[in-house]
């Protein structure tokens, strides 16, 4: 797969300064859009984003004038304007947190708008000049379609003059108005749903126990218009109505306000945007892409071997139908795993979202070229390794180039390859390349990765695998209780664990952890797991 990255790397100004910059305009469809901390440092005058089918990440900037755009894709981000903010995307979410800065008599105005996808916006605003009645004017409208809407006000000038339309459909919309808020209301949801006007009955922001005034209120079914202000000692000078007003809509859903704890978190200037990422994937998707995208952080050459045994990447269009009918009829093969992998979906959806989706891990397929198992030499033909007959599976994990470390798992050893050879090989295969130096070749294939340390992890009822890491020359570092939580076996099937809190039904299980180090390595790991596999 060709990738491109563009960087775009910003002068220092002269005297440490706030970098001024007149334009800066992207046009970049299928470009992921990511921006640094450049609020302190940095302010554009005119800013323009564009790209499609990838989001646009901005961990905080401040322009005059901006426009971010994209589709089937999120946009988030920390933002300042004190002109104008407009950030458009169709099916993907928007979570923003705006600062909004009023100089004029010219509204400062921030317009979202998404579809089918959530919005959540917190937004404060400030003004220029903060003296009686010159509070700012801003215009902010917010609007999605078929998904929750949630906008609130962090702060405001006293005096502000705010503008607000908060649009959804068929979900909820939340809103908190900030105490400074006066002006005219109106929110309208279908007949049979909900307003709750506790959005504008707030504490006095000045403390002075103020009372808050609802003017002219309407109440139907779905709906509620009115005014809202102040006491003052005289009003006779004073038309709230000119003050601002905010509209809210939605259908299908409630229109509410924040409950107490959401209230204090939209008063904070952080949000908590994580979704937690889907459980399931598309049957197109469970064979990779094609060509198979291996997405490791290090590079992989085509061949691990020892004198017994090959490792190749693992392609689940090539290899996996072939490596679970060799584990058919074998009940228990897979009950000290901490996952479901008994059927060839359960698998392809390990092999895909748990190991290829995460650039720390990397599958191999284990080929046998001893021929111990000459049919199944005969059968595996098709697989491309010569002389080979798949005997197993093995992994690294949490693969980290920063710190050189990485992890072994899992390590699987097919049921006719038992008691044999094939798990030291295996395993020997890959400490060898994960531990050794780095080659002088200028191929980054070749060679070792140079690591620090490899770490092993198995259950303390696994006393296959725990001798295996003994064996190898792994040092047993001690037991992590409680390490992972182990899924309902499924029906005809058994899984190792021991049982959790009361309440919980689900198992769990403590893991022994072993390692080998760069030192242990030097120091006789190298010579030990010569000797094995010289066997």
């Amino acid at each position: 797969m060709l990738q491109f990255h563009v960087k775009v790397i910003l002068p220092t100004s002269k005297d440490n300064d706030v970098l001024q910059v007149k334009r800066f305009e992207t046009d970049m469809p299928l470009y992921v859009h990511t921006f640094g901390d450049l609020a302190e440092f940095a302010a554009f005058r005119h800013m323009s984003l564009k790209t499609a089918y990838a989001p646009i990440t901005v961990e905080s900037i401040y322009v005059d004038e901006g426009y971010m755009q994209t589709s089937n894709a999120s946009i988030n981000g920390v933002f300042g304007a004190s002109n104008s903010l407009k950030l458009r995307s169709a099916n993907g979410p928007i979570t923003a947190v705006v600062d909004l800065l009023n100089q004029g008599s010219e509204p400062t105005i921030l317009d979202i708008e998404t579809s089918n996808s959530p919005i959540n916006c917190a937004v404060s605003l400030a003004a220029s000049d903060n003296g009686p009645g010159a509070g700012g004017t801003f215009d902010v409208r917010t609007i999605t379609s078929n998904s929750p809407l949630k906008l609130s006000f962090k702060s405001s000038p006293t005096g502000a003059k705010l503008q607000t339309i908060a649009r959804t459909s068929n979900s909820r919309a939340t809103i908190a108005m900030h105490p400074e808020f006066e002006g005219s209301f109106q929110a309208e949801t279908s007949r049979f749903g909900q307003t709750d006007l506790e959005m504008l009955n707030l504490a006095d922001p000045i403390g002075k126990g103020r009372k808050r005034i609802f003017q002219d209120v309407r109440k139907e079914k779905g709906s509620a218009r009115g005014s809202v202000f102040w006491q003052r000692e005289t009003v006779d000078d004073y038309d709230v109505r000119r003050r601002g007003g905010v509209e809210v809509k939605t259908s299908n859903g409630p229109i509410s306000t924040p409950n107490n704890q959401e209230a204090k978190r939209e008063r904070m200037s952080y949000i908590n945007a994580y979704r937690p990422p889907s459980d399931t994937i598309p049957e197109k998707e469970l064979y990779g892409p094609s060509p198979y995208d291996l997405n490791f952080v290090v590079p992989v050459p085509d061949v691990l071997s020892t004198g017994k045994v090959k490792l190749v990447p693992f392609v689940p269009r090539k290899h996996a139908a072939r490596f679970m009918s060799r584990v058919e009829g074998h009940a228990d093969f897979f009950k000290y795993m901490p996952l479901n992998l008994e059927t060839l979906h359960d698998w392809l959806f390990f092999v895909e979202k748990i190991m290829r989706r995460d650039e720390g891990n990397i599958l191999f397929a284990v080929f046998d070229t001893s021929g111990l198992r000459p049919e199944l030499v005969e059968q595996d033909k098709d697989l491309g390794v010569p002389g080979g007959a798949l005997a197993g599976a093995i992994g690294l994990a949490y693969t980290d180039p920063h710190n050189l470390t990485s992890e072994i798992g899992p390590v699987i050893v097919l049921p006719q390859f038992r008691r044999t050879h094939v798990s030291s090989h295996e395993v020997g295969a890959i400490l060898r390349w994960g531990l050794e130096r780095s080659s002088v070749s200028d191929d980054p294939t070749e060679g070792g990765l140079e690591l620090r340390r490899i770490a092993w992890q198995a259950g303390p009822e696994n006393a296959a695998s725990n001798g295996l890491a003994k064996k190898m020359g792994f040092k047993f570092e001690g037991i992590g209780k409680w390490a992972w939580v182990i899924p309902t076996p499924k029906p005809g099937f058994k899984k190792i664990g021991k049982r959790a809190r009361e309440g919980d039904s689900r198992m769990g299980r403590d893991t022994m952890r072993w390692a080998v180090c760069w030192d242990d390595w030097e120091d006789g790991g190298r010579k030990l797991l010569d000797e094995l596999l010289s066997k």
